[in-house]
């Protein structure tokens, strides 16, 4: 398999340009192509996708319910089913994930074709000159992309069916950004990012400094705070901009340093965790709908509009273990393919069927480092304005296939992937209850 299928696995760009550092799993997911326009993430009613999906007779997006009535006492309006979210961005999609939590506050209503449970243009003009909020976004779908990598289609729709269901979320919230129409230079904003956990209520919840369980497999450390929310300074340009931050500084890309763990799913099949050591977010703004970076259509087929790149290290995926799907490390689904017999220790890398393409130094700052890479020029473009690349000291190239002496083996995957983001309200009280993690599929319906 080649690195081209790796990268593919993600598209698009909306962009508040800003590096996380955070999951990389775990928020965005991809397609087989270059254009990031049609991800299928979801999948269609015959390949995947959500099992409530379908067209507007069966009660895909929209679908089900009054045809648009209700909407007094609380009572949440359904979106026409003909012709969903279009006619009323405000209704209930009853096609989006949590909208069927049975105790769905009415101001955290999924809408649109996003499934936003805040409208950001509306918020900011209801502002007072002077004020602040909190933009708040969560993932709605994406395809992790060891799945998508190994191609296997099982594994995809198991995925899919999880995702559009909600149980597994990444948040991303910008602390006391002011309303665009005050903004006349960019300004430096807080931003915080991790996995998260959808509240029964509809509402979202960062995970504290002690909401992680004790690791299932071995490879994470036996630390409570290894999914805690991570923190960054970025400077933000508001809604009137191309992009919603400025490209990172050198200081910021050192934020991004350092090894965390992905929250995965607990009460299905899939049960690990997903090491990263580097994430940066591109959302570039969206005139018409401030509020949705990406669009689902009647059978939960995602268009995806977020961008995700993403570095992986492979020493951590060789302990990240799938028990049930194919008993194999992460690494050994990812180089050598679903059910392969050997794994990544079996074989000298040259012999990987997918060879990693990233390089991590000593102090977790990573990079692209293979010169052939197909994503090479787009890299040290974003992250470098467009320098001569890896070589040098600072940062040296790497090779795939670990044979070369004159060059330290390539030891992370980097891969870019696309994600639909939305708006939505993020609680102040983070989740520190371990038994609670990823409840959503058990506990709210």
């Amino acid at each position: 398999m080649t690195n081209n299928s790796i990268i593919g696995f993600l598209r698009l760009a909306i962009s508040i340009s800003i590096v996380v550092f955070v999951t990389a799993a775990f928020g965005c997911g991809g397609d087989d192509g270059n254009s990031p326009e049609k991800s299928g993430s979801g999948g269609d009613s015959e390949s995947g996708g959500s099992d409530d999906s379908g067209d507007s007779e069966s009660g895909g997006i929209g679908g089900g319910g009054t045809g648009g009535g209700g909407g007094d006492n609380g009572e949440l309006p359904d979106c026409p089913a003909k012709n969903p979210p279009l006619d009323d961005p405000y209704c209930l999609n009853s096609g989006c994930p949590y909208a069927v939590l049975k105790d769905l506050d009415p101001n955290n209503r999924p809408m649109g074709d996003c499934c936003n449970t805040v409208d950001i243009a509306r918020k900011e003009q209801s502002m007072s000159k002077g004020e602040t909020y909190d933009l708040e976004f969560a993932t709605m779908i994406y395809l992790p992309q060891l799945y998508e990598n190994v191609a296997n289609e099982m594994i995809n729709k198991l995925v899919a069916n999880y995702q559009t269901k909600g149980a597994d979320v990444t948040l991303v919230r910008f602390r006391d950004v002011p309303r665009t129409e005050d903004m006349t230079e960019p300004v430096p904003v807080t931003v915080e990012i991790s996995s998260g956990k959808v509240n029964c209520d509809g509402s979202f919840s960062f995970y504290g400094p002690n909401g992680a369980p004790p690791p299932v497999h071995d490879g994470p450390p036996n630390d409570p705070g290894r999914w805690k929310k991570h923190v960054l300074e970025v400077n933000y340009n508001g809604f009137d901009a191309a992009e919603l931050t400025e490209k990172p500084s050198e200081e910021v890309l050192a934020q991004a340093s350092g090894l965390t763990w992905a929250v995965r799913w607990k009460e299905t099949r899939i049960d690990y965790e997903q090491p990263i050591k580097f994430l940066w977010l591109t959302l570039k703004n969206n005139p018409d709908n401030w509020s949705c970076y990406g669009s689902m259509d009647l059978k939960s087929n995602w268009d995806l509009k977020a961008e995700l790149r993403l570095f992986i290290p492979v020493e951590e995926m060789k302990q990240t273990i799938l028990p049930d799907l194919a008993d194999q490390s992460q690494c050994g689904l990812f180089a050598m393919g679903a059910y392969a017999a050997n794994e990544c220790d079996d074989l000298p890398q040259d012999q990987w069927g997918t060879k990693p393409n990233g390089y991590c130094d000593a102090d977790d700052k990573c990079w692209l480092g293979d010169p052939n890479d197909a994503e090479y020029a787009d890299f040290w473009e974003i992250f470098y304005d467009g320098e001569d690349g890896c070589g040098g000291e600072e940062h040296p190239c790497c090779d795939p296939a670990g044979l070369d002496t004159a060059l330290e083996p390539c030891n992370a995957f980097y891969m870019r992937e696309g994600c639909a983001i939305a708006a939505v309200d993020i609680t102040d009280e983070d989740s520190d209850d371990p038994d609670k993690a990823n409840s959503y599929i058990t506990n709210c319906q």
